[in-house]
């Protein structure tokens, strides 16, 4: 728990928690089309970097997420399957 709330200050807060699901879930999708292109998804490997804030605009939360996609075959991600004609 935060020290701001009460705690020791130890432990994951929720944007590191928010922060691993995402990776997670990004590295799950991109191994997925890795098979799916007849493409080797071991070397994939992820790192997310996740920040919350008030948003300025109307004084809610917004977040940004910053991916790092280390060993991943570049074409993948620049130029998705989905997207090719």
């Amino acid at each position: 728990m935060p020290a701001e709330l009460g705690g020791d200050g130890r432990g994951t807060n929720p944007e590191q928690l928010f922060a691993a699901g995402f990776a997670a879930c990004f590295h799950g999708a991109l191994s997925l089309v890795a098979r799916q292109e007849e493409r080797d998804p071991t070397p994939i490997s992820e790192e997310a970097t996740v920040a919350f804030g008030r948003d300025p605009g109307d004084g809610g939360m917004a977040g940004s997420t910053d991916d790092h996609h280390a060993g991943v075959l570049t074409d993948l991600v620049t130029d998705p399957p989905t997207a090719r004609s």
